[in-house]
């Protein structure tokens, strides 16, 4: 019903449908190359990385990458611009990966850096309204993407803190046996 609205709205101008469409990959794109400059800067400062930071945000993308795949190809969904516009026929409409990427990124800074996080959630929000205008997805993809994206964060994050904690106990081991043997 919201896709038929949409589509009665923007019928004869898909400029726009195209624009949003466009609008929302930079979305996605711009805040994660962001990420990555800042990372780098900051590390630059501060003389050493935060290597965990980077590979929750790695972890989360490979995560939301491989999962989106996954249901993209067990539940072939029909895009709303298919209905409209059948040279667009595409059956890749579940989940949003645009809006899982976004969320994911979002949480998973977030968690790191409070006021760059909040931005990206505003940023996913902003996002998957832009994928339902466009008539790329369905409101219940959209849905499912900021869930999944949330969950997914959610995972790399406590596996990356999982990671490090058993690494930092490897260590403290090898120094409390190098001490005793002294």
């Amino acid at each position: 019903m919201i896709s038929r609205i949409i589509f009665q709205v923007f019928h004869g101008h898909e400029f726009f449908l195209f624009a949003f469409d466009y609008l929302s990959t930079i979305l996605v794109a711009a805040p994660l190359t962001l990420f990555f400059i800042l990372w780098f800067y900051d590390g630059l400062k501060k003389n050493h990385f935060d290597w965990y930071i980077f590979f929750e945000v790695c972890l989360g993308l490979l995560l939301a990458l491989l999962i989106s795949e996954w249901l993209i190809k067990s539940f072939p969904e029909l895009r709303p611009i298919s209905y409209y516009y059948p040279q667009f026929q595409s059956f890749d409409s579940f989940p949003s990966r645009h809006t899982l990427f976004i969320t994911t990124l979002a949480f998973v800074v977030f968690y790191n850096y409070f006021d760059f996080g909040l931005a990206l959630i505003f940023d996913s929000i902003l996002v998957g309204l832009l994928r339902i205008l466009s008539l790329r997805h369905w409101p219940f993809d959209v849905l499912t993407g900021w869930v999944l994206g949330f969950l997914i964060a959610l995972v790399a994050i406590e596996a990356v803190k999982f990671i490090f904690r058993r690494k930092a106990k490897k260590v403290k081991t090898k120094i409390k046996a190098g001490f005793q043997k002294n």
